[in-house]
């Protein structure tokens, strides 16, 4: 997830409520990047393509 941190933080705390609904759903670990360093994306697997444009929220 990308955007304003307070949005994330929502969003993970969403997530983990989600997953605590599930039987058996569990969450391991979290951990938001509020500010990553440039070279983030050439390391980890997270830049934008068409593969993951229909996951964008606008």
């Amino acid at each position: 997830m990308r955007g304003n941190v307070s949005e994330v933080q929502a969003s993970v705390a969403a997530g983990i409520e989600s997953a605590k609904r599930v039987n058996g759903g569990e969450v391991v670990s979290t951990h938001i990047i509020a500010r990553p360093h440039e070279n983030l994306e050439y390391v980890l697997p997270i830049r934008y393509t068409e593969a993951v444009e229909q996951f964008r929220g606008y």
